[in-house]
């Protein structure tokens, strides 16, 4: 960055965890000092919805966006389990009935012996 003379305004730095990317501006403050704060340092979540909702016009989702945690994502999928071909839930496991439906099977480039008759592993 100093070498290169790149703004860190123009530096972008995304991890997967909360905990990671708080591990990294720390690292990066004590590094290069105040310039690090200058840096966008985030989770990819983070950051792509930061550009949904910077973007809203791009896109039919809207300028808020919201992250769903697990059971109101399973919520979503049970609202809308016909219109996305799952069959049905049971002991809180999502079945799938037509997801065969939408796979290539590979038959004519990998041998039926390594994927079997159905094309699964």
């Amino acid at each position: 960055m100093i070498i290169h003379k790149v703004d860190p305004k123009s530096i972008l730095v995304t991890t997967f965890t909360d905990k990671a990317a708080n591990e990294l501006k720390v690292k990066l403050a004590r590094t290069i000092g105040k310039k690090a704060e200058l840096m966008h340092i985030s989770t990819i979540h983070s950051f792509c919805k930061s550009m949904l909702e910077k973007y809203f016009l791009h896109h039919q989702y809207g300028a808020e966006i919201n992250v769903l945690d697990e059971e109101s994502q399973k919520l979503v999928l049970q609202i809308n389990k016909v219109n996305l071909g799952l069959a049905y839930w049971k002991d809180g496991k999502m079945k799938i009935n037509t997801a065969l439906a939408y796979f290539v099977i590979p038959k004519d480039i990998i041998p039926e012996d390594v994927y079997g008759p159905m094309g699964v592993c």
